[in-house]
Parts: structure tokens; sequence; C-alpha cells
């Protein structure tokens, strides 16, 4: 039965690592206007970026990180941790970033994707290149 939750909890760590990387991924790529070229990132980066406003508001922190943390536990695993996601996964690698700086970062990226996004629904001749006569 640990195993299952094993199994489970490293599930969620993998679509936790997808969904972190469309956040970070698709912020720049909204400022530069790429991410209204495709429809089906679009809606996955706008998706994602709900999703994690909506835990924060609702369970006051991401409710993927709540999960996995949950399985590691039943697991009765080495690597169930407190604290965030990111700065526990950082923290392999040396970098020592405290849950404040990451969901700031995580803030930032959500406000730059989405208002790029925006601004290129609204304004999409802007981004276009024009053509040489």
């Amino acid at each position: 039965m640990t195993v299952a939750y094993a199994f489970l909890a490293l599930i969620v760590l993998l679509f936790h690592t997808l969904i972190v990387l469309t956040i970070f991924i698709g912020a720049p790529l909204a400022l530069i206007g790429k991410l209204n070229q495709t429809l089906w990132l679009k809606k996955i980066y706008l998706a994602s970026g709900l999703l994690i406003i909506l835990s924060h508001i609702f369970f006051g922190a991401c409710n993927l990180t709540l999960l996995e943390q949950n399985l590691w536990r039943k697991a009765g695993s080495n690597f169930a941790y407190e604290g965030g996601c990111i700065s526990h996964y950082l923290s392999f690698l040396g970098l020592k970033i405290s849950d404040d700086v990451v969901f700031w970062c995580i803030v930032a990226s959500l406000v730059l994707g989405f208002s790029s996004s925006i601004y290129y629904h609204f304004f999409p001749k802007e981004f276009k290149t024009s053509k040489k006569s």
C-alpha cells in the first residue's frame, strides 16, 4: 500500500513540475506575443494560473503541494517535507530560496503573463511583423 502512495506522489510531483514550467515559460512567451499564437498553450497557461490563484485563496498554499505532501506522509517515506514544493526541491540543487520568494516570483510571472496575454488579445496587430514591400 505504501508503494502505491509513493507512486501517486511521484505522479503528482511530475504534474506539479509541468504546471510550474508552464507558468515560468509561459510568461516570457506571453510577453513576446507567442502565447496568443498558440491557442491550446494559452488555455493551459491561463488554466494553470487560475488553478494556482484559486488554490492560494482557498487553501493558503498550492493544492498540488498539499496533496503531494500528504501522499508522501501516507507512503511513510523520507521524502515527506514541510513548506513549498519549489523551494524544497531547489534545496537539493544547493539553492536556498524561501517560500515567500518563490510565491512572489510566481505572482510576478502570472501578472506578466496575464497582462501580456490580455494586451496581445486586444492589440494583435502590434506584435505582427510588417511585410516588406
